[in-house]
């Protein structure tokens, strides 16, 4: 999970190969597989970048593999949703695109031949990071188990157990949703009745021929549709106001890479800024939807923006005679943590706590149930907030780099505290 990210993911990268082979324990090629992967992570409300090799690409539609053809066409997408090919290698451009994006990974490749090129991470982000981002793999503690989360089942992508939330909200007022939602659900409908035809188009081909033509058709229908909806709009101050905590406000700001300290007329006044300073750059996705790429800004743009605003916020409370100092904009957030609370919330996600287990897995969990605790978020990195919890936690890296916890052991004896 991404707990050392600094927003929650909205975008998910598919290993497209890998999904249409089924993953680890596949067998045969078929395109479908994907497209139901796609139809899945978009029902959960993420934008999806399907990456595949060319010459694989290729390959499938000269050998007429089932919904080759169709994943060809997700070329024509809206960027940055449209599908990627490459002639290189397709595992490293499906990692440089999950790190540029801060998105999930759907795969069950372990990135071997890249640990092994780049033993520090990829582009700046490590390989803790990158596996807390992947789906599909998981670390047990010693090595790299391949295969889980979910399956191909025939032509359809199955979660065998889904370790992502539904993809946080856009924060867009949207008074079609209903119908968005419907048409959404009309299209995956069609998509499933495509590919059942497609299956039984040797048998059939005279009679099938047509009706894969009309719902081809049909489902290339939907984008247009979609985009004829009236376009959501940013909520106004008092909607923000009347429906919103300012705990919730303060989870928006984190989401956007913004300070989230002050008053709650403040922090809606800055959320309202952001986004409409943010609106000409909306992404539209393969629905039509709008997306917000708050991933554009880098934490270091973020903090030189703060220390502008609060200089100015220092600048102008001090032409106005104030004595009072100005309320820090960055930084200050690490008090709000309980180092208890949170030693308790990390430690209850182990397995057993007295055992050793990699940190990616129960932090993940932790970050995921409660979002308060994205330590990236504040600037802090875990593995240096973790080891001023000594007295709770016992922390050490493994040989491959990947951090270890439990609970500290009493001294004197085989109990833990």
């Amino acid at each position: 999970m991404n707990s050392d990210g600094e927003r929650p993911p909205k975008i998910v990268v598919i290993d497209a190969l890998n999904v249409c082979h089924g993953g680890v324990n596949g067998e045969g090629w078929d395109g479908r597989r994907l497209l139901s992967a796609i139809a899945v992570l978009e029902s959960m409300g993420y934008g999806t970048i399907p990456v595949i090799g060319l010459w694989r690409l290729k390959q499938g539609k000269k050998m007429k593999t089932h919904g080759f053809n169709r994943i060809d066409k997700l070329r024509k997408r809206t960027a940055p949703y449209n599908l990627r090919t490459t002639q290189g290698s397709d595992d490293m451009l499906v990692l440089e695109l999950a790190v540029k994006h801060t998105a999930w990974i759907i795969t069950q490749d372990g990135f071997g031949e890249e640990r092994e090129k780049y033993p520090r991470g990829i582009s700046g982000t490590s390989w803790e990071e990158i596996d807390r981002l992947t789906v599909g793999t998981e670390w047990d503690g010693n090595w790299l188990n391949k295969g889980v989360h979910w399956n191909a089942q025939g032509t359809e992508f199955v979660w065998i157990d889904c370790p992502i939330p539904d993809a946080p909200p856009d924060f867009l007022i949207d008074e079609f949703e209903e119908e968005r939602a419907w048409a959404m659900e009309a299209k995956h409908l069609l998509v499933k009745l495509h590919g059942s035809l497609e299956s039984k188009a040797k048998e059939y081909e005279d009679e099938i021929k047509p009706l894969l033509k009309i719902s081809a058709q049909l489902i290339g229908s939907f984008s247009t549709l979609d985009r004829g909806f009236p376009a959501k709009r940013i909520p106004t101050s008092n909607e923000m106001n009347d429906h919103y905590k300012l705990t919730d406000l303060r989870e928006l700001c984190m989401e956007r890479g913004i300070p989230k300290s002050g008053r709650k007329a403040e922090v809606i006044q800055r959320i309202i800024e952001f986004d409409e300073g943010n609106k000409g750059e909306a992404l539209g996705n393969s629905e039509g939807d709008s997306v917000y790429d708050h991933s554009r800004k880098d934490k270091d743009e973020l903090k030189e923006w703060a220390k502008k605003e609060y200089a100015k916020q220092t600048k102008a409370k001090t032409d106005k005679g104030t004595e009072k100092e100005a309320e820090p904009m960055i930084g200050s957030e690490l008090e709000e943590i309980d180092k208890a609370d949170f030693a308790d919330a990390l430690l209850s996600e182990l397995a057993n706590q007295s055992k050793w287990e990699v940190l990616t897995k129960p932090y993940g969990a932790m970050v995921a149930k409660r979002p308060k605790y994205h330590l990236k978020n504040l600037g802090i990195k875990p593995s240096e907030f973790i080891s001023e919890l000594s007295d709770t936690i016992e922390l050490k890296t493994r040989k491959d780099g990947h951090l270890m916890i439990r609970r500290k052991r009493v001294h004197g004896g085989n109990n833990i505290e």
